[in-house]
């Protein structure tokens, strides 16, 4: 692929050019829609070195790579660390329900929240911070009984009720793992170690104290 060639398709329209330190040299870096996809929005940075393109970047390369840079260097850790003297400030997740993959409006909603984390920490603040989900109620039973194929209540008996929420509580679960990869994935720096679960005895507990 001649650099020319996409240069009279995309870099004077959309171009954005940098001079940037590429495998020991000066070149051109170059950010562009990628017009040759589906989503036209997604950019990228094209590098040119001595009029062919080189090097092709964009975020479904960048963000694992970041990602792996951040877990393998322990970014958030040392950021906790750091700010160990720090003034406190206390953040507990919603906390978004169980009953499937993260959407796109728990994503932008946990990114918002994740915003105030990171800035808190910038400011040198103590973030204690804790990962919750709900788990708890008729989106889970109605998942579940889509599952095993279950129409009615009187299905669910027929079943067995100790096998049904035994299977409703395995679901909460593996449902919990999968969204909590999500929002890894998308970069939210919360403490997934040990997110609270309304189906602990321990939560359930501290709901009677407090009624108590």
């Amino acid at each position: 692929l001649r650099i020319d060639h996409v240069l009279g398709q995309h870099f004077e329209r959309d171009g954005l050019q940098r001079r940037v330190q590429f495998g020991g040299r000066h070149v051109r870096a170059v950010l562009v829609r990628d017009h040759h996809r589906v989503d036209a929005h997604r950019l990228v940075v094209l590098v040119v070195l001595d009029g062919e393109l080189a090097l092709r970047v964009g975020p479904q390369e960048l963000e694992p790579a970041i990602l792996q840079f951040w877990q393998r260097n322990k970014i958030v850790e040392q950021l906790r660390a750091r700010n160990e003297k720090g003034k406190p400030f206390y953040f507990l997740e919603g906390p978004p329900y169980t009953s499937g993959r993260v959407h796109i409006g728990t994503a932008w909603q946990t990114s918002m929240k994740d915003i105030i984390l990171r800035y808190k920490r910038m400011q040198n603040f103590n973030v204690w911070d804790r990962m919750g989900y709900d788990m708890h109620g008729l989106p889970t039973e109605q998942k579940v009984m889509a599952k095993l194929n279950l129409k009615n209540k009187e299905e669910i008996e027929k079943y067995g009720l100790k096998k049904f929420t035994d299977e409703c509580e395995k679901f909460c679960t593996e449902m919990m793992h999968k969204m909590n990869e999500d929002f890894i994935r998308l970069g939210i720096s919360m403490d997934f170690t040990n997110p609270y679960q309304p189906i602990k005895q321990e939560f359930m507990e501290g709901e009677w104290w407090l009624i108590k």
